[in-house]
């Protein structure tokens, strides 16, 4: 039995394993090539450019409390450049984003330090635009939040400086202050 496993793996790496009594030559897999990425994926009918922009950003938090922010959203290159504030002015997230077909994909960290992943998918009201998924961060316990971002305003030239001004990486709590050490004579 442990031959016929160890053949197969051998056979799935396309090596030759002579210390089994397997010393064939094991036929390479025809692995397709890699498709080709467009230069900048996008839903029909929406670019990049068109995603930049002033949010407001209505969800649930882990708590399960409702929280408001506003989200800004710059396009660099093929991806995007993603930051939450809540209402106090404080940076809460940061991250990079991009659209993939029809999902609007944001890798950001919070502010302390939590590694998270949100994706939106663009939906419409009436008349009204609207960006609704949700978001997850490292330690929720596999659990997901609500999200829902609408645009509110176009992003300026002035909006662009003052995020470049901005820190790269939003604040986190200082470290605990580890204790003194003690000499030894």
């Amino acid at each position: 039995m442990k031959e016929g496993l160890v053949s197969l793996i051998v056979a799935m790496l396309g090596f030759v394993l002579p210390s089994f009594g397997l010393a064939q030559e094991m036929p390479q897999p025809q692995v397709p090539p890699a498709p080709q990425a467009e230069a900048v994926p996008s839903v029909p009918g929406i670019v990049l450019e068109e995603i930049e922009g002033i949010y407001v950003s209505v969800g649930i938090n882990a708590d399960g409390d409702q929280y408001q922010q506003a989200v800004t959203i710059s396009s660099n290159g093929d991806s995007l450049d993603v930051l939450w504030v809540n209402k106090g002015g404080e940076v809460t997230a940061r991250g990079i984003g991009f659209l993939e077909n029809d999902v609007l994909a944001i890798a950001f960290v919070a502010s302390k330090g939590e590694l998270g992943l949100a994706t939106y998918r663009l939906d419409q009201k009436e008349k009204e635009k609207f960006w609704s998924g949700s978001w997850s961060v490292f330690g929720s316990n596999g659990k997901r939040f609500p999200e829902v971002m609408s645009k509110v305003a176009p992003l300026t030239e002035e909006d662009r400086n003052d995020l470049k001004e901005l820190p790269s990486k939003p604040k986190t709590s200082p470290p605990a202050k580890a204790p003194a050490k003690s000499k030894v004579a």
